[in-house]
């Protein structure tokens, strides 16, 4: 039984032995050129929060560094819009909450209004006594009684 067992690892041994020299002699692959390891935040650079900071290079550009458990990562920082920044870029609060709350429906059951909106799982049900409601609930209620949605009792 011993024999059975040896002879297989012999044959491998001896197989490995066999392999010619140019196969074993490969090349080493060259390291990516773009892998540059930071190690440090640059002086100079703003504290945003306890972990964030922003950095604006000599050419303009502005760069934003944070510290995370696997060292510290640089990006680019994105220019944002100035609709989103900019608060007097909004002229309409009404029509911004309006489209936040686009297809929900508010339907009037005594003193307990039903409302509905639509999700990716279904429709999302609550109903609220008139007296109970949020200052959103009343406002939803509110904008749909203006535009002449019948009311079902």
């Amino acid at each position: 039984m011993k024999v059975w067992m040896v002879f297989p690892i012999a044959v491998m041994v001896l197989a490995a032995e066999s392999t010619p020299a140019a196969k074993k002699a490969a090349k080493p692959k060259p390291a990516p050129a773009a892998a540059v390891k930071i190690t440090k935040i640059p002086e100079g650079a703003v504290q945003i929060d306890s972990t964030s900071y922003r950095y604006t290079t000599p050419d303009g550009k502005s760069q934003l560094y944070k510290k995370s458990p696997f060292g510290i990562m640089k990006v680019d920082e994105q220019a944002t819009p100035a609709a989103i920044t900019d608060p007097s870029a909004i002229t309409d609060h009404a029509a911004v909450t309006d489209h936040a709350n686009d297809g929900v429906k508010a339907t009037v059951d005594g003193d307990t209004i039903h409302f509905e909106r639509p999700s990716p799982f279904g429709t999302f049900r609550w109903q609220k006594k008139i007296s109970e409601l949020s200052e959103e609930e009343r406002a939803l209620w509110q904008a749909q009684s203006s535009r002449g949605v019948p009311a079902q009792d």
